[in-house]
């Protein structure tokens, strides 16, 4: 039997849908197959094993506190007291801050783990809105026209982007931090209660009008797979907190209903980005579609669900096929030289004159 770990929760805004997407995981895997090891990460960074998992322990506190044991990550496992408890692979089901920045993969990487997600590097430059804005413009993928603000540097700045525009958080999810400023009174106490969330914000030019476009992309046998596209109706201004996790199902349309040439542009686009990041697992990419262009607007490394609704394939039988997939990524990432041989330290030539 495989020891799978799925690891969810964390200091993030989305800390709650992390929750969400850990129970539906956990309800899909093979009991046979696997032993589940679920493991909460609470909001102040605390790491626990829960002896049971079900989504109704998170509704009454002191259930939940029955369930937790306190754990500390070691080499391919964690401590549980004194025992230790091998992981063979972890299914990453953390959101936002700490989930999709690279921080727990650095963590897993560094004790050795094997997980079902992709790299640090990857995840950590998806993140970042602007980061991954140049590195897409660099690569002829067409984005909006942006501009970027650190806060230490708020004194001085000069809005060039003619408004309205929308700003936003620049390394949380699409729908937290996020403000439509359309007058110069406007801009300080949006940019204020921003600031609240993050370091960066990112500015684009207001759209109106346009429709949205969302396709989930894997690589199934390292053959890289579309599924299938939504088309998200928006009823707000933005898509904030509520709508995005909370609003209809009559809001998705899936699949969407257009034209063979957009979605092939879609694909072809998406495939193009999945490519170019070296992604290893399930990704959602969200588009902009206005004045008959597309446009890449956001990048989700590890989207709410894990996008598990945009295939036809079986949640269950796609984890299967990832999971032996991240057995082989792992192994060939441990292929790689860390070290070679050296006497430097006795010789004592690396010291500095």
């Amino acid at each position: 039997m495989i020891n799978l770990a799925v690891v969810f929760g964390g200091k993030s805004c989305e800390h709650e849908i992390s929750v969400l997407t850990a129970n539906q995981v956990i309800a899909c895997l093979n009991k046979e197959k696997y032993r589940i090891l679920p493991i909460y990460i609470t909001k102040d960074q605390r790491f626990y094993y829960l002896s049971d998992f079900s989504i109704d322990l998170f509704k009454d506190r002191k259930l939940l506190k029955k369930s937790m044991r306190e754990i500390n990550f070691t080499k391919k496992g964690f401590m549980l007291k004194r025992k230790k408890i091998m992981i063979d692979v972890a299914i990453l089901s953390m959101h936002g801050t700490n989930g999709e920045d690279g921080s727990i993969q650095a963590l897993l990487n560094f004790f050795d783990i094997c997980y079902l997600g992709s790299d640090m590097i990857s995840c950590a430059l998806s993140q970042d809105k602007v980061f991954m804005k140049q590195i897409l413009k660099q690569n002829e993928v067409k984005v909006l026209d942006y501009q970027f603000l650190y806060e230490k540097e708020k004194a001085d700045f000069k809005l060039e982007l003619q408004l309205p525009v929308i700003a936003k958080a620049c390394n949380l999810g699409s729908s937290i931090g996020i403000e439509i400023i359309r007058t110069e009174a406007e801009l300080k106490p949006k940019l204020d209660s921003i600031f609240k969330y993050d370091k960066k914000v990112l500015f684009e030019p207001y759209i109106a009008e346009f429709r949205e476009f969302n396709i989930a992309v894997s690589a199934f046998n390292r053959e890289i797979v579309c599924s299938k596209v939504e088309e998200v109706k928006k009823t707000n201004e933005i898509l904030d907190f509520t709508n995005k996790y909370q609003g209809s199902k009559d809001l998705r349309i899936i699949p969407a209903d257009i034209c063979l040439e957009l979605k092939a542009s879609i694909e072809e686009t998406a495939k193009k980005v999945y490519s170019l990041m070296d992604f290893e697992t399930f990704v959602r990419f969200d588009f902009m579609y206005f004045n008959e262009e597309l446009y890449l607007n956001e990048v989700n490394t590890t989207p709410g669900s894990l996008s598990y609704y945009l295939w036809d394939k079986s949640f269950n039988e796609m984890l299967d096929i990832k999971i032996k997939d991240s057995f082989r990524s792992f192994s060939e990432r441990n292929e790689k030289e860390t070290s070679f041989d050296t006497n430097i330290i006795f010789t004592g030539n690396g010291a500095k004159k």
